[in-house]
């Protein structure tokens, strides 16, 4: 009904004639009539694959999902249709076709070693090393070698999707500075050794160069961690072990060691000691949840038993381990009778392949499977 007040019907008609101009004509002045575009949000990196594997949950394969990448770190994951309209990011990756994975991480490395790649081969462990490597080291070794080495693996394992690893080395300080240069994070241990090197002339002096040159120095680095790697148990004493575990337990540092490789390391150990390495490494209280036994081919099952109570982990080497012709761990029962955490790793040194980890790690396992249960513990 119009108003009959002549102002008011004129005022009537003026609101009237604005309306129709805002909702039917769409003036600029109109109201909104439906919810603005929200904001959308910045990202450095959206990456988009046609699947995507995260850690967690494990048995889980995303389709057609992105991952937004932000100073460096995962923000957002999420399908890929959402993430268009939710990210504007300042560079896009699109990989149909492919798989989106978390980057690899490579539990035990020599990473210089890769230019002794195929050097002295077809020798059984203890002759490789005494006949081979360590006097080839004493030659060779240094700054430089150690740094180009380095480089050489770091490009290998990125090309094959390794964006950690963690090193067994002289020079640590030339690894950790490497490994920070080219933005690649690194577990960097200490080596620690008895007799004289051309890095160190006691295991005295590779704890305390270790403690100054990398543990002090890397203590907040954002890229690198470092740790305690004593070579193996016949290259180091009772008293250089006691003196590591006190100086770990000060740093609050892991510490990794090549433990059980061969049969010839332990039947040394039994002759000299009366004790398999593990139950002589256990009686210098250093089998506990800070402790990587790297190789752990032949283990009892008392020993994988005792891993599994105190927490220790096992780096597996099987491509390395095969071509000496030690076998390989027991990865089925560290990882499922026990429940033992079992981690890949390569040994480009030993076995002549590149810093591969699914190549070292799948195709040794698929070769052996047949003759598995035949090879002796």
């Amino acid at each position: 009904n119009k108003p009959h007040n002549s102002t008011v019907y004129s005022l009537y008609w003026r609101l009237l004639d604005r309306l129709k101009q805002a909702v039917i004509l769409g003036s600029p002045t109109a109201p909104a009539v439906h919810s603005q575009r929200p904001k959308m949000q910045h990202c450095d990196i959206l990456i988009s694959a046609d699947w995507c594997i995260p850690v967690e949950p494990t048995t889980n394969v995303l389709h057609k999902h992105s991952a937004a990448i932000t100073d460096g770190r995962v923000i957002d994951l999420l399908p890929t249709d959402n993430a268009l309209r939710r990210y504007e990011p300042g560079v896009a990756i699109e990989r149909p076709g492919h798989v989106l994975i978390p980057g690899l991480v490579n539990a035990h490395t020599h990473a210089a070693m890769t230019l002794f790649r195929g050097f002295a081969d077809d020798l059984p462990l203890e002759r490789w090393l005494r006949e081979a490597i360590w006097p080839a080291e004493a030659q060779f070794v240094g700054p430089e070698m150690v740094r180009d080495g380095t480089r050489l693996a770091i490009a290998e394992m990125l090309l094959s999707g390794c964006t950690c690893f963690s090193d067994q080395y002289y020079y640590p300080e030339i690894v950790a500075e490497t490994a920070a240069d080219l933005q690649m994070r690194a577990m960097v241990g200490t080596p620690v050794i008895e007799f004289a090197t051309q890095w160190a002339a006691s295991a005295s002096e590779c704890l305390s160069k270790g403690a100054d040159l990398v543990h002090d120095r890397y203590a907040d680095h954002p890229l690198i961690s470092t740790c305690f790697v004593p070579h193996s148990a016949p290259t180091v004493s009772d008293a250089a072990f006691a003196e590591l575990r006190v100086m770990a337990d000060q740093l609050d540092k892991r510490i990794q060691i090549h433990l059980h490789e061969s049969v010839g390391e332990i039947t040394d150990s039994v002759n000299e000691t009366g004790k398999r390495p593990i139950e002589r490494l256990s009686e210098l209280g250093l089998v506990n949840a800070s402790l990587m036994a790297v190789h752990a081919v032949h283990l009892t099952d008392e020993e994988i038993t005792l891993f599994a109570d105190t927490g220790v982990v096992v780096a597996h080497c099987p491509r390395a381990n095969l071509k000496l012709a030690e076998c390989i761990a027991r990865r089925p029962a560290l990882q499922l009778d026990w429940e033992q955490i079992v981690q890949p790793a390569t040994m480009p040194s030993k076995c002549r392949a590149k810093c591969e980890l699914l190549h070292c790690s799948r195709r040794p396992v698929q070769k052996m499977q047949p003759h598995y249960r035949r090879l002796p513990r």
